[in-house]
């Protein structure tokens, strides 16, 4: 089954991004494509149940790529949600000077103050 295949690879994409093997940015896209999939996968299976006796083999087979495929984008959405929060933390963690190191701001020059209330 084509689905399942990408399915099986979407799984291994995740266990390799705990080994760097696969960048964040990467899960995220691969993410947002097997949530496109999962539509197409819906569409097709519905068109063969309507085409095709059903038989309890199918809707096992079915149950089972569903709970596979939840089971994935959540452990992908944990990997992308926790790496969001561990960015934000090492970001605001740092020192505001640290943040803005490199930026010049133009000298001001202040008036001289004579005593005299008038000037």
């Amino acid at each position: 089954m084509l689905f399942q295949k990408y399915i099986d690879e979407f799984k291994r994409d995740i266990q390799n991004v705990d080994d760097k093997n696969i960048k964040f940015q990467e899960l995220q896209i691969r993410l947002e494509k097997a949530e496109e999939l999962v539509d197409l996968y819906e569409n097709v299976q519905s068109d063969l149940e309507v085409i095709t006796d059903i038989n309890e083999e199918s809707l096992v087979e079915r149950a089972l790529f569903e709970k596979e495929y939840y089971k994935a984008v959540a452990d992908a959405r944990s990997i992308l949600q926790t790496t969001n929060e561990q960015s934000v933390k090492s970001t605001s963690s740092q020192p505001d000077s640290e943040r803005v190191r490199g930026i010049k701001l133009p000298q001001i020059s202040l008036p001289n103050f004579d005593g005299n209330y008038v000037s």
